[in-house]
């Protein structure tokens, strides 16, 4: 199989690096599951320009710790002989690009280079597999569309589009599946 994995979110724990500025710079101290829309800068209730401010900084994104399991899941697929590709979208931020390529880098070096692919539009990529938090990378995919379950994602309109997509809460899952396909 061909497989994409998104990174933030996914792989790489975002909100570890994020949430200490969030809640200083907001006087709130809320944990993960407290950010349960898309919007960050309703959840803390500050302008986006400020709650950004880290995703500029030297080494933020190469510095984030990746999830519990998430390189043994990616080196498990490998190892069952997917195709494995690293999608993920650049933040509008010139450290951005460089370190997301530093964070495949230092953990998924196991893999060639050529399986890091950075896009914008998600939309783009065609394969067997997209697993990712953000449902409306999945909207598009033309195949097996896999939700990574997050606080963020959760509060979807259940019925209305559960059927084009598979909600999966562990790297296990997404291994079963894989095995299932």
């Amino acid at each position: 199989m061909k497989i994409y994995l998104d990174m933030d979110g996914v792989l790489a724990d975002l909100m570890a690096g994020w949430m200490p500025y969030l809640n200083e710079v907001s006087g709130r101290n809320l944990a993960v599951e407290d950010v349960d829309m898309w919007g960050i800068e309703h959840v803390y209730g500050i302008p986006f320009s400020k709650a950004r401010k880290p995703l500029h900084r030297e080494g933020f994104w190469e510095g984030l710790p990746p999830y519990p399991g998430a390189v043994a899941f990616v080196k498990r697929l490998d190892q069952l002989g997917h195709m494995v590709y690293i999608a993920t979208a650049p933040f509008p931020s010139d450290k951005c690009m460089w370190g997301k390529k530093m964070w495949f880098e230092n953990h998924l070096r196991f893999l060639p280079p050529s399986r890091l692919i950075i896009l914008h539009d998600k939309h783009l990529l065609r394969g067997d597999m997209l697993v990712d938090d953000k449902p409306e990378n999945l909207t598009k995919f033309p195949g097996l569309r896999v939700l990574f379950n997050q606080p963020w994602n959760r509060t979807l309109n259940k019925g209305l589009m559960e059927s084009w997509y598979i909600r999966v809460s562990s790297f296990k899952e997404v291994v079963s599946i894989t095995q299932d396909y």
